[in-house]
């Protein structure tokens, strides 16, 4: 029989008896727990309309485990057995007891569209790799019924007057739904420990325990939307850094800031001569550079990857002739790569070829990264984790925490780094351009990481590989090789 022929639960059934003993058992629970995964928003809109629910106060709270624990089951194999069979009793109890089987199968058959639900169904017997993550249903054809419940429940699990936390349930099933990385690893451990008690109790007594998980779905997502989509931005009522979005700017539009950028870089060099006339005399050491990137910005006004492969190259070189001739912290070549810096991540924005290239490169790239390296971009966290508020507080710590981490993996430190390097480069820019339009009311913010005595405990002698890395030049870290000039001395 092939896989096309089925149709319904009679063919079904039919097709998984064809199949050798082990793989149509196999096949079998693949099937079935995918399948309840897809109409678990008919049950889970049920349960955030009426929790708690009959005698027992029931919550949407095992209905949540249930499909958790299917999925970690499949994709972590030896975590199976650790489950405690009754709380897996209670996961599926639960729903029955309160709006039995036929019930939730009755509606889901009422709202579903059936010939996606079957598609989805031939799909997944056509899975050899059962731990491959693939989306619930097949080309995003989630039926719009089905859709409209998930939506539903959402906003009622949001607006749920007995103050129950549901953020990090909701994350995992729209991970599950879609197909992303539910990190079945971290989960495992967590759901091995709880109990048919714990499944049908408090939610609040549960839901805190995988709040390191929800840390790790929500950096994720961060970075995911767009990695050079946000910004710093001062609140000065509070003199703290804000996390807010990017505004998307065309080519033009970043070849008009780059010159302009240029104009100002000339100026602050005249308003920094001195008696040295050390403005003028780095302004000669990196002139032929600039008037290079000045024919470079005409000649690729029309290219965005070629555009931003010469601004790259132009910082690294401006920031290598400063290092040679001795000029490192003379203020004005270091606002104007903070400045390239921006115009980088500025294409990065606006073309989505120039981010699958940055992408490619930062792979090989956090792969060569040194302890050094990751030292200084941690600290970079933590300046704009102590100077921040709201996301950019918690988005900042959750960086540092997986750049001080050995056992982070390259996609997690990745995204830490990117964050680090983008958001305190336009950190950095925010404060200078701050102060210098209000230099009688300067920020404060950049004073946090001065002393870095309170996170020394986070890696050996942190400060130490820090300024090893301000040694070794690299600069790509303003907000703190800006404020802390002596870090590590």
């Amino acid at each position: 029989m092939e896989i096309a022929e089925v149709v319904d639960r009679g063919s079904l059934k039919t097709y998984l008896d064809g199949l050798p003993d082990d793989v149509g058992a196999q096949t079998a629970k693949y099937v079935a727990r995918r399948a309840a995964a897809r109409v678990a928003p008919v049950a889970l809109l049920f349960f955030a309309k009426n929790t708690p629910v009959g005698k027992d106060k029931v919550t949407a709270l095992p209905i949540f485990g249930a499909i958790t624990m299917t999925q970690v089951a499949r994709l972590v194999p030896t975590a199976a057995s650790t489950f405690a069979a009754a709380a897996f009793a209670a996961a599926f109890a639960a729903a029955s007891a309160v709006a039995s089987a036929s019930a939730v199968a009755s509606a889901a058959s009422a709202t579903a569209d059936a010939s996606a639900i079957w598609q989805g169904v031939r799909d997944d017997l056509a899975q050899t790799d059962f731990q491959t993550r693939t989306p619930l249903w097949p080309d995003d054809a989630m039926p719009q019924d089905i859709a409209n419940d998930w939506s539903a429940a959402r906003i009622a699990f949001a607006a749920d007057k007995t103050g129950h936390d549901w953020r990090f349930w909701i994350a995992c099933y729209d991970r599950i739904l879609t197909g992303k990385n539910i990190h079945a690893d971290l989960l495992a451990p967590i759901l091995s420990n709880l109990t048919k008690e714990d499944w049908l109790g408090d939610p609040a007594l549960v839901t805190p325990l995988f709040d390191d998980v929800l840390a790790v779905y929500t950096l994720e997502d961060f970075t995911a939307q767009n990695p050079y989509g946000h910004r710093a931005k001062i609140n000065r009522e509070t003199d703290k850094l804000l996390l807010v979005p990017v505004e998307v700017i065309d080519l033009g539009e970043v070849i008009k800031k780059a010159r302009r950028f240029l104009r100002e870089f000339n100026v602050r060099c005249k308003k920094e001569g001195g008696h040295n006339q050390m403005g003028a005399v780095v302004k000669a050491v990196i002139s032929p550079e600039i008037e290079a990137l000045k024919r470079k910005l005409k000649q690729h006004e029309a290219d965005p990857q070629a555009l931003h492969d010469e601004i790259v190259r132009s910082t690294r070189h401006i920031n290598r002739l400063i290092r040679e001739k001795g000029h490192d912290g003379f203020s004005a070549a270091e606002s104007l790569t903070e400045d390239f810096g921006s115009l980088a991540s500025d294409i990065c924005l606006l073309s989505e070829p120039v981010r699958r290239s940055v992408d490619r490169k930062l792979t090989m790239q956090i792969e060569r990264t040194s302890t050094a390296e990751l030292a200084m971009a941690a600290l970079s966290c933590h300046g704009l984790e102590g100077d921040g508020e709201g996301q950019m507080r918690v988005f900042a710590a959750l960086a540092k925490k997986v750049l001080l981490d050995p056992n982070s993996d390259i996609e997690e430190r990745k995204m830490a780094w990117q964050f680090a390097v983008d958001v305190s480069t336009r950190a950095a820019l925010e404060v200078n351009q701050l102060n210098a339009i209000d230099p009688a009311n300067k920020t404060s913010i950049g004073k946090t990481v001065k002393n870095v005595a309170d996170i020394a405990g986070a890696a050996d002698k942190i400060g130490d590989v820090a300024q090893e890395a301000l040694q070794e030049g690299y600069l790509g870290l303003s907000y703190l090789s800006q404020y802390i000039p002596g870090l590590g001395g």
